[in-house]
C-alpha cells in the first residue's frame, strides 16, 4: 500500500543509475522502514530524469543550448588567442567547442533527428512485443544511446548513458562538489533538481533521506541535497548508501560538507541505522552519538555497531514505484539471499569491506519471493549477493523448486569444485545464468589475485554449467599491476578459444579500491605513490606502478579483446543487449542455446526469425 500524503520519511534515489529496473537501495530501505511502521514515500528521481531528457522537448532544449554555448566558446577562444593567453582552461574550452561543432555540422540536425524517434525507442524497450524482437530492440537501444550523447554534449566533458554518468571536469572532492553543484555550465542535473525540489517538499516529510550507491550518483545526489538543505533547513536531511559508507572516514572531519549537503550521514548497512535515525527525528530525540551516524555536531569516525541479522531486515517493498514505466518489458528485481563474501580473500577486491557475513533462511527467502510475485507480478530476479556458496545456492534452488514459484533468476558464483554437485539442479529452479569471477587467463595473475580457485580445475565447473544449460558470463579485467602483454593475451585467448563454455563476458580495467588488501600492502604488488589527497569523495586510489602496464598498454589490450572476441563469437546478439538484465530476459524467453547461436548481422538483415 502506498504511503500517505505526509510521510515520516521521503526516501529519494537520484540519478544516475540504470532506469531499467527498480533500484534495490530504494526498495530495500523503504521496505524495512515500512515494516517497522514508519510511513515512507519512495521517490525514484533517476527514472524521472531519464523520462524527462528522452523527450523531443528536452532534446530541442539541448540543441539550442549547444548552439548558444558553441557561439560563446567560439568568441571566448578567439579573444584568448588574440590576446596570446594560453591556459589549461583554454584547452578545455577548445575541446568543448570542437565536440559541439562536430554535432552542429551534421545534416540533418542531430537533435531534431533524434527527437523524431526517441519516444518510440523508449516505447520499444517497454513493449514485450518489440523488446523480444532484436530488429526492433537493437535500433531502439542505438537511438537511446545517441539521444543521451546529445543530452550530455552541451556539458562537455560530461558523458551520459543508460548505465553511467561521468564528468571529469570536477574532482571527486568536497571542494569540487561545492563548485559543481551550482554550476549550470557543467551540471546537467541542476535544472531538473530545481524543478524537483518543490514537488518533494509538498510531501511535507519529517525527514529527507537520499541513497547514493555509486560515484555516478554523486553530482546529482549532492546537487539535490544542497538545494533541499537550502529550501528546507528545518527538515532533517540524511545521506547514505554504499558510496558514502566507503568514504565516510575521509569526510567526517569536513564540517563544511555537513553545512552544505546534509544534517547527518548514515554509514554501513543502512536499514536498521536509518530506522533508528528516523524514529529519533520523528519523536524529537537527539541523534548525537548514534552508532552508524555521523553529524557536524558529533565529529569523529563513525561508531561501530552490531549488524542486525539479515533475517530480521524488512522485506523489499515496491509500493509507490511505477513498475510499468521502467525501461524494460518485465521488471528484473534485485534481491539478496546473503551479505558479504564467504571467501573474502581476493587481494584486488573490497566489495565486502565493512559488511558482516550473513544470510537469510530458505524459508524467509521464499516468503519474500512469493510476496513480490503475488503482490507485484514480479517473476524475474537478480541475486546481488557477492557470491553464494555452492551448497547454499543448491539449497536455495531446491526451496524455489519445491515452492512451485515458477521464477527466473541469475546470480554471482565462484568457480569452485563444490558447484559440480549442484549445477544440474539449478535450471529446474529457474536459473538462467551464472556470473563467474574469471578475471584472468594467466595462472600467475590468478595467484596474485588470491582467487582461491584452481586455474585448470575451474574449467570443469564451467563446462558442467554449460552442459546443464546455464549461460556462463565471465568477469575479466586488464591492467592488474605487473600484468604483461602476454598475460593479457592469455585472458583474450581463454575467451576466444572457449566460446562454447564462456558464453559472454564483461570487461573492465583494474582500479585500486581504497579498502582492498592491495591498498593496505601496496609494496607487495609493486605499487607506490598512493594518492590520498584530492580524492576525499573517491572510493578508489591513484598510484604509480613501475612494472606496468601503462594506460596505453591497457587500452591496447582492451581494443585487441574487442576485435578478437567479436570475430570469435561471430558478431553475437548479446554484445549489443547492453546489460545483464536484458540478456537474462532473452535467456528466460528463448533459452541459452538459441541466444548463443544468434548472429546479430545475419538476423538484422532478415535471415532468421526472433519469434517463438
Amino acid at each position: 500500500m502506498a504511503s500517505p500524503a505526509k510521510p515520516d520519511v521521503a526516501l529519494l534515489f537520484p540519478p544516475q543509475w540504470t532506469p531499467q529496473n527498480p533500484p534495490f537501495a530504494l526498495c530495500s530501505l523503504g521496505g524495512h522502514l515500512r515494516s517497522r511502521g514508519i510511513c515512507t514515500r519512495l521517490v525514484d528521481l533517476n527514472l524521472a530524469y531519464y523520462e524527462e531528457v528522452l523527450t523531443p522537448e528536452h532534446l530541442a532544449f539541448c540543441g539550442q543550448l549547444a548552439r548558444t554555448r558553441a557561439e560563446h566558446l567560439r568568441q571566448k577562444c578567439q579573444m584568448r588567442m588574440l590576446l596570446g593567453v594560453t591556459t589549461p582552461s583554454l584547452e578545455l574550452d577548445a575541446a568543448h567547442l570542437l565536440r559541439l561543432e562536430s554535432f552542429l555540422e551534421c545534416q540533418p540536425d542531430p537533435w531534431v533527428a533524434a527527437s523524431k524517434t526517441v519516444l518510440d525507442a523508449v516505447a520499444v524497450v517497454r513493449d514485450p512485443g518489440r523488446f523480444y524482437d532484436p530488429k526492433c530492440l537493437v535500433p531502439a537501444m542505438a537511438t537511446i544511446d545517441g539521444a543521451l550523447e546529445l543530452v550530455a554534449a552541451p556539458y562537455e566533458p560530461a558523458r551520459l548513458a543508460l548505465n553511467n554518468f561521468s564528468n571529469p571536469r570536477y574532482p571527486l572532492t568536497v571542494d569540487g562538489m561545492k563548485m559543481a553543484t551550482v554550476d549550470l555550465w557543467g551540471n546537467p542535473f541542476l535544472n531538473f533538481m530545481r524543478r524537483a525540489v518543490p514537488d518533494i517538499l509538498r510531501l511535507q516529510p519529517r525527514m529527507l533521506a537520499l541513497s547514493i550507491s555509486s560515484f555516478s550518483q554523486v553530482l546529482a545526489g549532492l546537487t539535490l541535497a544542497r538545494l533541499l538543505k537550502t529550501a528546507a533547513p528545518d527538515t532533517h536531511l540524511t545521506l547514505g548508501g554504499n558510496f558514502f559508507g566507503r568514504v565516510a572516514d575521509r569526510i567526517y572531519a569536513r564540517k563544511e560538507f555537513f553545512h552544505l549537503f546534509c544534517d547527518s550521514l548514515v554509514v554501513g548497512e543502512g536499514e536498521v541505522t536509518l530506522e533508528r535515525l528516523a524514529l529519533a527525528v520523528v519523536q524529537g530525540r537527539a541523534i548525537e552519538d548514534m552508532p552508524g551516524v555521523v553529524t557536524a555536531e558529533a565529529m569523529g569516525p563513525p561508531r561501530s555497531r552490531r549488524e542486525t541479522p539479515l533475517e530480521q531486515v524488512g522485506p523489499i517493498d515496491l509500493a509507490d514505484l511505477p513498475l510499468q514505466r521502467y525501461f524494460s518489458p518485465e521488471p528484473v528485481v534485485c534481491i539478496q539471499a546473503s551479505r558479504g563474501c564467504y571467501w573474502g580473500q581476493c587481494t584486488f577486491c573490497d566489495s565486502y569491506w565493512g559488511v558482516t557475513l550473513d544470510k537469510k533462511s530458505p524459508a524467509r527467502l521464499i516468503q519474500e519471493l512469493r510476496h513480490l510475485r503475488d503482490s507485484y507480478g514480479v517473476r524475474h530476479f537478480e541475486f546481488i549477493d557477492e557470491c553464494l556458496p555452492p551448497a547454499e545456492m543448491g539449497a536455495m534452488a531446491r526451496a524455489i523448486r519445491e515452492a512451485g514459484l515458477d521464477l527466473r533468476w541469475f546470480a554471482n558464483a565462484r568457480s569452485e569444485a563444490g558447484f559440480l554437485d549442484v549445477l544440474a539442479d539449478l535450471p529446474g529452479a529457474g536459473a538462467t545464468m551464472l556470473l563467474w569471477g574469471f578475471e584472468s587467463g594467466s595462472e600467475r595473475i590468478l595467484k596474485r589475485l588470491a582467487k582461491g580457485v584452481h586455474p585448470q580445475r575451474r574449467w570443469e565447473v564451467l563446462r558442467a554449467s554449460a552442459a546443464a544449460g546455464l549461460w556462463n558470463f565471465a568477469y575479466i579485467f586488464f591492467g592488474f599491476p605487473g600484468e604483461t602483454r602476454e598475460e593479457a593475451v592469455q585472458t583474450i585467448d581463454a575467451l576466444c578459444q572457449n566460446t562454447d563454455v564462456l558464453h559472454s563476458y564483461g570487461r573492465s580495467v583494474y582500479t585500486l579500491g581504497r579498502h582492498s588488501p592491495m591498498a593496505r600492502n601496496p609494496e607487495e604488488f609493486g605499487i607506490s605513490d598512493l594518492v590520498e589527497g584530492g580524492t576525499d569523495l573517491s572510493v578508489n586510489l591513484t598510484y604509480c606502478n613501475s612494472a606496468g602496464p601503462t594506460p596505453a598498454q591497457v587500452e591496447e589490450s582492451t581494443q585487441l579483446c574487442i576485435h578478437r572476441c567479436r570475430e570469435a563469437y561471430g558478431d553475437p546478439l548479446w554484445m549489443v543487449l547492453r546489460n545483464r538484465e536484458n540478456l537474462h530476459l532473452y535467456l528466460a524467453r528463448f533459452g541459452s542455446e538459441r541466444v548463443r547461436q544468434w548472429s546479430l548481422a545475419a538476423e538484422l538483415i532478415g535471415q532468421g526469425s526472433f519469434q517463438k
